[in-house]
């Protein structure tokens, strides 16, 4: 019958995709993203203004003390992997300038998996207690005048708590994740972060709309994260319980130069750009900062969806470099430079024409932020794109300077906001993002990417980013122009 032969396809398919690796990952993502989608319009429906604020700085501090892992995370994945694959000490080791002495044997033998899961273990103990102290005292002055503005502080204060645990609490699975990684086991994990997550969302959704408050929300979240690490605790020991793991210094000096780089990369770009949505809640009023985070917010999950089209391209592209094919470099890269630029363009354009109106029709309690504001927020987050998109084509050499080009620019940005909110107030922060990203990262970016790839500028930008940029342009100001008449 053909309704059988349609559910044996159905049922196939599923069975397809819960099995493959990368299809499980990317429906974990999109539960991720997907829950923002549901969960977004119930909360700036049924919280006041002032709890949505709180719920958008809390979810900030959430994804800063993330930060904290400080790139030892997937330091550690790839070294349990090279471990079980039977790498050594000396395989690890960062490039370094010959040395006069002779390597000693405990370098030239396989690494001893007990030893790199006790290192991780005294790591990332270490890492929470940092993130509960830091996050403690950051946090705590970041909300201490957000969360006088609400009805009942002391409900701010406890949601503030809760969410402190749950952080640090997602902190510390990922010990336990980057295990189940690097046994390559990456489809039982993404199992369980759909079910969890769906699971969640599902909760949270009833809770928002039973009107049990911003406490329960967190409550939900928190239980979330305590199922995540108690079952990915579950599945690292199921390959680590018979290892008796002790914490060997030899170990965290061969990780310590990767990760740290890659810690400060991730500090200073992301969050500086989380950090801005902080500094903004103390310069504005509940409503206005609200509507700042709500689109900061949105404009970085569609930053990660339009990365999506390139990122799928670098292992081609890795491989293309290691076989010394420029040419083909050049034709793939501006195929998913293309793709990832379009991608923004069109989400931002839907966001900014139809966010007022889908606001309105809902009655929201949050607006729309000013026009001028919403534009440098989108303007911003395209510069990052373009600029991230040209150093993840250059990171395909090998060379990786990243932590360099953050760093660099996440300082530019934090000075520039110091000299400009106190002469133009809130709208400097973004400014400052803008101003950031074009001295430094956006040159810097795209002229190692270009230089690798034998091209020019005008060459390559112009086939990848020069029509999507001008129908950006065109319709930021067409809806400036059409706000600026509907409200005169």
């Amino acid at each position: 019958m053909p309704v059988a032969r349609v559910q044996s396809a159905l049922a196939a398919t599923a069975t397809a995709v819960w099995r493959s690796s990368t299809l499980v990952s990317w429906v974990s993502l999109l539960v991720r993203i997907g829950g923002l989608a549901v969960l977004l319009p119930l909360v700036i429906v049924r919280f006041s203004v002032e709890e949505v604020l709180i719920w958008q700085m809390l979810s900030s501090l959430t994804l800063m003390v993330s930060y904290i892992d400080f790139g030892f995370g997937p330091t550690f994945t790839r070294l349990v992997a090279f471990g079980r694959g039977g790498g050594t000490m000396a395989g690890i080791q960062q490039p370094k300038a010959p040395r006069a002495e002779p390597s000693d044997d405990a370098s030239s033998q396989s690494l001893d998996l007990a030893a790199i899961l006790g290192t991780q273990r005294v790591v990332y103990c270490s890492l929470a207690l940092a993130a509960t102290a830091i996050a403690a005292v950051a946090g705590t002055a970041a909300l201490w005048c957000p969360i006088a503005l609400l009805d009942n502080p002391a409900e701010g204060w406890v949601a503030w708590g809760l969410t402190l645990a749950s952080a640090v609490l997602a902190l510390l699975t990922t010990l336990y994740s980057s295990i189940v990684i690097g046994f390559d086991r990456i489809v039982e994990l993404r199992r369980v972060e759909i079910v969890v997550g769906a699971f969640q969302l599902l909760v949270a959704s009833l809770i928002i709309a039973s009107g049990l408050g911003l406490v329960a929300l967190i409550v939900c979240y928190l239980a979330a994260n305590l199922a995540m690490f108690c079952l990915s605790a579950w599945l690292a020991r199921r390959h680590t319980r018979h290892l008796a793991q002790r914490f060997e210094m030899r170990v965290f000096q061969a990780v310590w130069p990767g990760a740290w780089r890659s810690g400060v990369g991730i500090l200073m770009a992301s969050g500086t750009v989380q950090a801005s949505g902080l500094l903004f809640a103390q310069l504005a009023s509940p409503a206005a900062s609200a509507s700042y985070l709500i689109v900061l917010r949105l404009v970085s999950v569609l930053g990660q969806l339009a990365n999506a089209p390139f990122y799928t391209k670098l292992p081609r592209l890795s491989v293309l470099r290691a076989k010394g094919d420029t040419a083909a470099v050049r034709t793939l890269a501006a195929k998913g430079f293309r793709l990832t630029a379009w991608t923004y363009v069109v989400g931002a354009l839907s966001l900014v024409w139809l966010g007022p109106p889908l606001l309105a029709m809902i009655k929201s309690s949050v607006p729309m932020p000013p026009a001028d504001l919403t534009i440098l927020l989108v303007l911003s987050q395209y510069i990052e794109r373009y600029s991230a998109t040209h150093l993840q084509i250059y990171s395909t050499t090998n060379h990786i300077v990243w932590h360099l080009a953050a760093g660099i620019t996440g300082l530019l940005m934090i000075v520039l906001m110091l000299v400009l909110v106190p002469l133009i107030g809130p709208v400097g922060v973004p400014t400052a993002m803008i101003v950031g990203y074009l001295a430094f990262y956006a040159g810097y970016a795209s002229h190692l990417s270009l230089k690798s790839m034998s091209v020019s500028r005008l060459t390559f930008d112009g086939r990848t980013v020069f029509a999507p940029t001008a129908i950006l342009l065109l319709g930021l100001g067409a809806w400036l122009t059409f706000h600026h008449v509907a409200r005169p």
